[in-house]
């Protein structure tokens, strides 16, 4: 048991060859990307529910308005 802690790690940061930096940066850049339109998705789902319930608020006034 004690021997686990004196093993080398499977996994390490260091980059051994050059191309390990293009797959990095290539992952980094679809990162950034997906995040981006993620965040602009969800920024237009919410102003959408907003102006949805901006017309419902308004067609209810107009029906109260009609029936008067």
């Amino acid at each position: 048991m004690p021997e686990l802690f004196f093993r080398s790690p499977i996994y390490s940061f260091r980059v051994d060859y050059p191309q390990d930096l293009i797959t990095i940066s290539a992952f980094v850049i679809t990162s950034f990307v997906v995040n981006f339109l993620v965040t602009r998705v969800r920024v237009e789902q919410r102003d959408h529910m907003r102006t949805c319930e901006t017309l419902r608020d308004a067609n209810q006034r107009l029906e109260v308005t009609n029936k008067a």
